[in-house]
C-alpha cells in the first residue's frame, strides 16, 4: 500500500512538472488591436503595440499638443501653465522650461530640420519663433494682405517646411490652411475642404436669390484639425467631419494623393510620419489609427472608454508623436499626462516589409509578409502588400490568388491581364490553327453534304424534336428577333406561343439573372454572393416584373386597350431574350475582361437593355392595337402608377412597424399593470 502512495505521488510530481514547462503568451495590452477584413468590417488581431510608460508627474495642465525632435526629446504645449515643456524620456526630467513674456495660451509646437522652434498662441494671436538654442527670434500676426479676409488670426497649429513656409490651422478660419512665408506674408490657403451640402441646402440653392445665399451662415467647410510637414517637407492634415478624407497627405497643389474616406468620421485630431513613411494619426474618441505612406489602413488601437484609470484609456486624446525608436507618445488634455507605447514584433514586422517593398527588395518582403500571414492569415494587408511584391517580381499568378483575398480588384485587374497576355502569346498559334481547321471542315462537311446527304437522318430528328408544341413555343422567342410585330400578333390570336412557354422563358430569365448578379468574376462582383440580400432581391424582382405586367393592363383597360392581363405577360416573356443573352454573355466575359475593357460589358447591357426595352414597347402597341403616341402614353401611366404603388407600400410598411411597436408597448404596459 505505501509502496503503491508512492507510484501515485511520483506520477502526480511528473504531471505537475510538465505543467510548469508549458509557456503561457500573456499580452499586457489594455486594449485591442483591430484590422479591417476584406469587407470593411473592422476584426481583432495581434498587438501592435504595448502600453509602456504613463508619464503623471509633469505639472502640465491642459497640455494640446507635443512635438520629438531628433534627440528624442519631447516638446510639450503646456497650454494653462503658458510655457512650453521639454522632457526627456530616458532620464524622465524635464529639462527645460521654455516662457515667453508673450504667451498666453500656447497650443502648438513645431521643431525643423534647423531645431528652431515654432509656438502657436490662439489667444496671443501670434505664433513665435525661436532658434536652436531657444532665444526669441520673431513674432507673426495677423497678415495684412487684402486677400486675408479673417477678422481674426487665432492660430492654435502650426507646421513649417524646409524652406520655412508656415502652415498655420487658425480658429474660426474655414477657408483652409493659412499658408505664410518666412517673414509672415500671407500666400493664400494651402488646401481646403469640400462643403457637403444636404438636401435642404441643395434645394435653397436651386430656390435662393444670390442676395439670400449670402445670408446663409451654414455652408462652411469642414475646418482642419491639424497640420504636419514631415522632413521630406510633405504635408498632412486631419480634419473632423463626415463625407471628407478626414487624413490627407497633400501634393505640392494641395490636393491629396490618399483616400481616406470609409464612409464615417475618424475624429481625426493629430497625424505623424515616421522614417518610413508611416502615418500615426490620433482620435478625439481615444483610438491611434496607423496608415501605410500610401493611405492603406494598417490597424488601430485604443478605446473610447474614458471613465476608467486605466493606461491607454483617454479622456480627451489631443496630440500624438513617434520617436526615433519607434515608439508611439501621446498626450491626454484633460488628465494631463504623457503615454507611451512600444511595438511589438507583429507591428515592426510590417514596418520593415513596407520598407523593403519601397526599396525595391521584393523577395525579401515577401519572406517577411509570409511571418505576418503566420500570425493573421485573414491580414488584408499582408495579402495585399504579398500580392503587390509578388506581381513586382512578376510573380502574377500567385499574386492575383493574394489580390483575390485582400479584395484589390483594381491590382488583380493588372496581373490578370499580364497573365492573360502570356497565355494569348502561347494559344494564339493553336487558336489559328483551329480556327482554319474549322472553317476547312466546315466548308468540306457542307460540300459533301450536299453530294451524300449524309446529316438529312439528324436534321429530320433535330425537326421533329423542335416540332413538339412546348419546345417549339420556347423557340418561338427568336422570330421576335426577326419579325416582331407579326410575332406579337400570332401570340395575340393565340396561333403561337403559349403560356407554359412565355412561364419557360420567364424562368429562364429570372436563372440568368441571378447568374449574372451574384456569379461575374471577381473583378466585376464586387459584392460577394454570401453577402447579397437574395430575399429582396428574389422578391424584387417578380414584384417589379408582375406590378407592370398588372400596372399596364389596369391603365390600358380603361384607355380601350385589347390585351388581357395574361397576353401582356407573354408579351413580357416573349421580348425579355436579348437582355437573357446579355446578362449571360457579360457574365462570362467577366471572367475574361479586365477593368479598362469595362466598357465592352456596358455597350452588351446596353444593347441588350435597348432591345428587349423595344420588344416591350412593341408588344404593348400590337397587343393593344395602340399607335406609337396611344402606346408612349400607357408606359408613361403605368410607371406612374408603378411608383404610386411603391411607395404606397413603403408607407404601410413603415406605418406597420410602429404599429407593431406600438401594440407591442401597449401590451407590456397593460402587463405591467395588472401584474405589478
Amino acid at each position: 500500500m505505501i509502496r503503491f502512495k508512492k507510484v501515485i505521488v511520483v506520477v502526480l510530481l511528473m504531471i505537475l512538472s510538465t505543467i510548469s514547462l508549458v509557456e503561457v503568451d500573456a499580452s499586457s495590452a489594455t486594449t485591442y488591436t483591430t484590422a479591417r477584413n476584406r469587407k470593411g468590417f473592422f476584426v481583432i488581431t495581434q498587438d501592435a503595440y504595448l502600453p509602456e510608460t504613463t508619464v503623471l508627474d509633469l505639472g502640465l495642465d491642459s497640455p494640446e499638443d507635443i512635438f520629438i525632435d531628433e534627440l528624442d526629446h519631447i516638446f510639450i504645449a503646456d497650454t494653462s501653465n503658458q510655457r512650453v515643456v521639454v522632457y526627456d524620456p530616458s532620464t524622465n526630467t524635464i529639462i527645460e522650461e521654455i516662457s515667453y513674456p508673450e504667451f498666453i495660451s500656447p497650443k502648438g509646437v513645431f521643431i525643423t530640420q534647423d531645431n528652431e522652434l515654432y509656438v502657436a498662441d490662439s489667444t496671443a494671436e501670434a505664433v513665435f519663433r525661436f532658434d536652436a538654442d531657444h532665444n526669441f527670434v520673431a513674432k507673426y500676426t495677423k497678415p495684412d494682405s487684402a486677400s486675408f479676409d479673417a477678422k481674426t488670426f487665432n492660430p492654435r497649429r502650426i507646421a513649417v517646411d524646409n524652406q520655412g513656409t508656415m502652415y498655420v490651422i487658425a480658429e474660426g478660419v474655414f477657408d483652409g490652411i493659412i499658408q505664410l512665408s518666412s517673414s509672415g506674408e500671407f500666400q493664400g490657403f494651402f488646401s481646403t475642404n469640400t462643403v457637403n451640402l444636404t438636401t435642404r441646402q441643395q434645394l435653397e440653392n436651386l430656390l435662393f436669390t444670390d442676395t439670400q445665399l449670402a445670408q446663409v451662415v451654414d455652408r462652411n467647410p469642414v475646418s482642419f484639425s491639424n497640420v504636419y510637414v514631415d522632413q521630406k517637407g510633405i504635408k498632412y492634415s486631419t480634419s473632423i467631419g463626415l463625407g471628407i478624407s478626414n487624413l490627407k497627405k497633400h501634393n505640392t497643389d494641395g490636393s491629396s494623393s490618399i483616400d481616406t474616406d470609409f464612409g464615417f468620421d475618424w475624429g481625426m485630431v493629430d497625424v505623424y510620419t515616421d522614417q518610413y513613411g508611416i502615418m500615426y494619426v490620433a482620435g478625439a474618441a481615444g483610438y491611434i489609427n496607423i496608415f501605410t505612406s500610401d493611405g492603406q489602413f494598417i490597424f488601430a488601437f485604443g478605446t473610447d472608454e474614458s471613465e476608467q484609470d486605466v493606461s491607454g484609456f483617454y479622456s480627451q486624446l489631443t496630440s500624438i508623436a513617434v520617436d526615433s525608436v519607434g515608439r508611439i507618445w501621446t498626450l491626454d488634455q484633460d488628465n494631463a499626462f504623457l503615454q507611451s507605447y512600444t511595438p511589438t514584433d507583429y507591428s515592426q514586422t510590417i514596418y520593415q516589409a513596407l520598407a523593403l517593398y519601397k526599396a525595391g527588395k521584393y523577395d525579401e518582403a515577401v519572406v517577411l509578409w509570409e511571418e505576418v500571414l503566420k500570425l493573421n492569415q485573414l491580414s488584408v494587408l499582408a495579402h495585399n502588400e504579398m500580392g503587390r511584391n509578388l506581381f513586382s517580381e512578376g510573380r502574377y499568378a500567385e499574386s492575383m490568388e493574394h489580390f483575390i483575398l485582400s479584395g484589390n480588384r483594381q491590382l488583380y485587374s493588372q496581373a490578370y491581364w499580364e497573365v492573360r497576355n502570356v497565355n494569348l502569346q502561347r494559344s494564339l498559334p493553336v487558336f489559328i490553327a483551329g480556327f482554319f481547321a474549322f472553317l476547312i471542315g466546315y466548308f468540306v462537311i457542307k460540300g459533301t453534304n450536299r453530294k451524300y446527304h449524309y446529316l438529312d437522318p439528324v436534321k429530320k430528328r433535330i425537326k421533329k424534336v423542335t416540332e413538339i408544341r412546348i419546345i417549339n413555343d420556347v423557340l418561338y422567342m427568336f422570330n421576335l428577333l426577326k419579325h416582331p410585330l407579326d410575332s406579337f400578333y400570332y401570340i395575340k390570336k393565340k396561333e403561337k406561343g403559349s403560356y407554359k412557354g412565355a412561364t419557360i422563358i420567364f424562368a429562364l430569365f429570372f436563372i440568368s439573372y441571378m447568374t449574372y448578379v451574384t456569379s461575374k468574376g471577381f473583378i466585376y462582383q464586387s459584392v460577394e454572393a454570401a453577402d447579397l440580400d437574395l430575399n429582396g432581391i428574389i422578391i424584387g424582382f417578380f414584384a417589379i416584373a408582375f406590378l407592370f405586367v398588372f400596372a399596364n393592363y389596369l391603365v390600358t383597360s380603361i384607355n380601350d386597350g385589347e390585351g388581357s392581363l395574361g397576353e401582356i405577360f407573354k408579351g413580357l416573356s416573349y421580348s425579355l431574350l436579348p437582355i437573357m443573352v446579355a446578362m449571360l454573355i457579360t457574365t462570362y466575359l467577366s471572367y475574361k475582361l479586365t477593368y479598362t475593357e469595362v466598357i465592352i460589358l456596358q455597350l452588351t447591357m446596353y444593347v441588350g437593355y435597348a432591345w428587349s426595352g423595344l420588344l416591350i414597347f412593341l408588344a404593348v402597341q400590337e397587343l393593344h392595337n395602340y399607335t406609337i403616341r396611344e402606346t408612349i402614353k400607357s408606359f408613361l401611366l403605368t410607371f406612374l402608377f408603378m411608383m404610386i404603388v411603391g411607395l404606397l407600400f413603403a408607407f404601410i410598411q413603415i406605418m406597420g412597424d410602429q404599429l407593431i411597436q406600438f401594440v407591442i408597448g401597449l401590451v407590456k404596459e397593460a402587463f405591467r399593470n395588472v401584474f405589478s
